[in-house]
């Protein structure tokens, strides 16, 4: 369908970032931090123009060696 989206990240105190997107329907945003080794990522969708928020997506990635 050719989706595709051009957005600037926001650095959250050297740890992590957000970075969000809208369409017509709804808007996504993404956040991403270290924690404790870990890069952790939530993934949240607002039907209300950004008033409300609900968490849809989370995922924690850990480093093997």
């Amino acid at each position: 369908m050719g989706y595709m989206t051009d957005t600037a990240p926001e650095v959250k105190d050297n740890v992590g970032y957000t970075w969000s997107m809208d369409n017509p329907r709804y808007m996504v945003k993404f956040s991403l931090t270290l924690d404790q080794g870990d890069w952790f990522e939530i993934g949240e969708i607002s039907t209300d123009k950004g008033v409300s928020w609900i968490k849809n997506f989370e995922m924690r990635l850990k480093k093997v060696n």
